[in-house]
């Protein structure tokens, strides 16, 4: 069983991951505003997983040296607060199909820095999948067509190098420390909350832009369900996140989610009646193969 777990809990990751985007994008149909679903959300999320922790992990909690929680704290941030403020940036600036691939990204910059960091090694396995699910990527998010960069492509490529970066630091910190994966989740929430008092304190960069958003009120309740339920997933896909990193490279974990697109995509299928062209259905089947190669060449070994 314990050989699997690093299946299971990227697999959960990704569930769960691929169920904050679909209810998300539920919520924002119904319209929910941005900035107050950003902070409704941030502060429930805070709330779950420190309430998490201290019921479940306290002592754990306690026990882990001052020195590693405050690198800990600064990784959560890193991947929460930089590739949130930089993703939000990205979708305002560029097209959606851009960010959309641009985020897929993220599975070579994760081997990059696991490479250069962690010391994982950059073998042909990882090279044959990264290819595998790249390219499904494309053709799945841009239905086989060219992309023209936009400004805002900057931003999404800035959110990759966030999100990479603090998911290896964080990886690097909870296997050489006496850190549980599910007490390292704490900074997870931290962090989050810490996205949500940034968008206040840095909100005048983006006044002109943002002005119509902040028409609503921070804290409308209207639409309230689809934030509790963004909350709940993205804690569950912090703690599976963290569980991931902790028995598995970053190599593998950031590879087999990207199968997440996938998952959204049945989804919108299913319950938004999207359809998808030939291409796209090309491009799943790319980023499955590439999810099976991931595990069937031990990739979470390397």
């Amino acid at each position: 069983m314990r050989n699997y777990l690093p299946l299971i809990y990227v697999l959960l990751f990704t569930l769960f991951w691929s169920l904050q985007i679909f209810v998300s994008k539920l919520g924002f149909l119904a319209g929910l505003q941005l900035i107050p679903f950003l902070m409704q959300s941030s502060i429930l999320v805070f709330l779950f997983l420190s309430g998490y922790v201290f019921l479940t992990k306290f002592k754990e909690l306690k026990k882990v040296p001052a020195n590693v929680k405050i690198k800990l704290f600064l990784a959560s941030a890193l991947h929460a607060c930089g590739g949130g403020f930089f993703s939000t940036s990205a979708i305002l600036y560029t097209a959606a199909v851009n960010v959309a691939f641009l985020f897929q990204f993220t599975t070579v910059t994760t081997i990059v820095f696991a490479w250069a960091i962690l010391k994982e090694k950059m073998t042909r396995s990882k090279m044959l999948t990264v290819t595998l699910v790249m390219i499904g990527v494309f053709l799945f998010i841009t239905n086989g067509k060219l992309i023209t960069p936009h400004v805002g492509d900057i931003f999404a490529l800035a959110a990759c190098i966030a999100w990479s970066l603090g998911n290896v630091l964080i990886r690097g910190i909870i296997k050489k420390d006496p850190v549980e994966a599910d007490v390292s989740t704490f900074f997870r929430g931290t962090g989050n909350l810490l996205l949500a008092i940034l968008l206040i304190l840095l909100f005048p960069i983006y006044a002109t832009m943002f002005r119509p958003t902040l028409q609503v009120s921070f804290f409308n309740l209207n639409l309230f369900p689809y934030i509790l339920l963004n909350a709940i997933f993205v804690s569950l896909l912090c703690i599976f996140l963290n569980r991931a990193l902790k028995v598995a490279s970053a190599s593998y974990m950031t590879i087999l989610s990207s199968l997440s697109p996938l998952a959204v995509a049945v989804l919108a299928f299913i319950f938004l009646h999207e359809t998808l062209s030939f291409i796209q259905l090309l491009g799943a089947g790319f980023i499955v193969l590439g999810g099976i190669a991931t595990q069937y060449l031990k990739i979470d070994k390397d």
